[in-house]
Order: structure tokens, then sequence, then C-alpha cells
């Protein structure tokens, strides 16, 4: 309905709300997003540890497993992502998302092209895009140990007066098991 209303296509509609989902998240979290990895590769075989911790945050809310990205080089600079188990509000964002940190974060425009989920697994647990440069010339393929342009990796440290956004009181100390789920969390240890 709102497609007809604004004379796009539902695919317009899904890429926009997925840019601004990562738009939205990039304002209140750049530098936690800027450090997940140094290549868009990088980025998304690096989200599973971000999408983990906000699943474990929640506790015993946190039944479901969260989705998981799988992010293949192709040949020419192409990428193929992997996302297992997608959950249907990221899954229908997805591919804004991927345009979005393309964009922001690496300045890199992309275009993807998904791969339906029936021709690759029939219980749908799976999605497969490809991510592929949109121009040769706005395009630079970076290699593990290579930064960005216009970052450096000391931009991308956090400093020891960088504060942790949080809804209570400041933390000075923050603990965690050998899983990444919060141990302790406050204002001095405990045996």
């Amino acid at each position: 309905m709102s497609t007809k209303l604004l004379g796009l296509k539902f695919e317009e509609v899904q890429e926009r709300f997925g840019e601004e989902f990562f738009n939205i998240c990039f304002d209140e979290n750049e530098r936690v997003l800027r450090a997940v990895g140094g290549t868009l590769q990088d980025f998304f075989n690096g989200f599973d540890a971000l999408l983990e911790h906000i699943r474990t945050s929640f506790g015993k809310q946190a039944t479901l497993e969260s989705p998981s990205f799988l992010c293949k080089e192709l040949p020419e600079g192409a990428l193929l992502l992997h996302y297992f188990r997608p959950h249907h509000v990221v899954g229908f964002a997805m591919l804004g998302m991927i345009k979005a940190a393309g964009k922001k974060i690496y300045q890199l425009d992309v275009a993807m092209e998904q791969v339906a989920n029936e021709k690759l697994c029939s219980d749908r647990t799976q999605a497969i895009v490809a991510v592929l440069p949109s121009s040769s010339k706005n395009v630079t393929i970076l290699t593990p140990g290579r930064t960005f342009p216009g970052e450096s990796p000391k931009s991308l440290r956090t400093s020891e007066s960088a504060s942790v956004p949080s809804a209570g009181p400041s933390l000075s100390n923050l603990m965690f098991d050998i899983h990444m789920s919060v141990l302790q969390l406050g204002e001095g240890l405990r045996k």
C-alpha cells in the first residue's frame, strides 16, 4: 500500500529502510561499528560477535540464536555474504544496511543482488547476497592490514577518556567470562 502511495517499488522502500536503520545505529554507535572490521568483508565476518553480545545482553529474554554472517571474497572485488538464521526485521533491512555500511564506513558504492532463499535452502535458514562494486573508479579493494581512505588505525582506537554510553551510572568496571557474557559491572571488583 505505502509503495503505491510513494510511487516506489517495494525493493526501493526496503533498501531505504535498511539505509535509514543503519544510519540511526551509526549515529549512536559510530566508534563501535567502525571497529568491527577494517574492510567491508571483515565488517560482516566480525558482525557475529557484535550481534551475539547484543543478544546475550538481554539475559533470559534472549532465547533465539543470533543471526550469523559469513562473507567470502569473489574475483574482481565482489563479495558473497551468507546470512544464516535470518531475523525478519534484519533480513528486511539487510540490503540497505549493506549499502549504508559500505558508504558510511568504507566510502564504497556497492550494488547488491539477493539470491532467492528457495534456490539455496528449502527451510529458509539462510539468504545469500552478492555485493558488487557499482563502479571501479569509486571502489578501493582493501586487503587485511590496509586502512580505508580517510581513516587511520589510530583514529579507530578508543582512548582512556572515551565514555561508555549507558542508561545508568557511569561504570568503572566491566568483566566478561570466556563466552563474552557480562559477569560484573559497577564501581568495584568482587571476589
